[in-house]
């Protein structure tokens, strides 16, 4: 479920590309996820000059791989890039080894 409403942020603001979302949640197994835990919040400036609270990503996608849900994020700009976060069909999210 997400919580978003139209873009309008003020022009020389990024994250123009995304909707302004207060959360988004996923439902897997018996388990509520809250996906803003995942993405931490930016502060942001919208026409009307107020300072408002978004999501730093905002979830797109999904996919399946065996026993895995894979979701996909976007951060809005052109140089935010993409966020993968992958979770168990429990609900548990999957710590992704870094690779270096």
């Amino acid at each position: 479920m997400s919580y978003c409403k139209k873009n309008d942020l003020k022009p020389d603001q990024d994250k123009l590309d995304i909707p302004i979302c207060d959360k988004q949640t996923i439902t897997l197994g018996n388990s509520e996820i809250d996906l803003t835990k995942s993405t931490g919040f930016a502060k942001r400036t919208n026409s009307d000059g107020k300072t408002i609270n978004m999501m730093n990503y905002v979830f797109y996608g999904a996919s399946c791989k065996g026993e895995r849900i894979i979701l996909s994020a976007s951060g809005g700009c052109n140089s935010c890039g993409e966020k993968f976060v992958s979770y168990n069909l429990k609900g548990q999210e999957i710590k992704e080894k870094k690779v270096l």
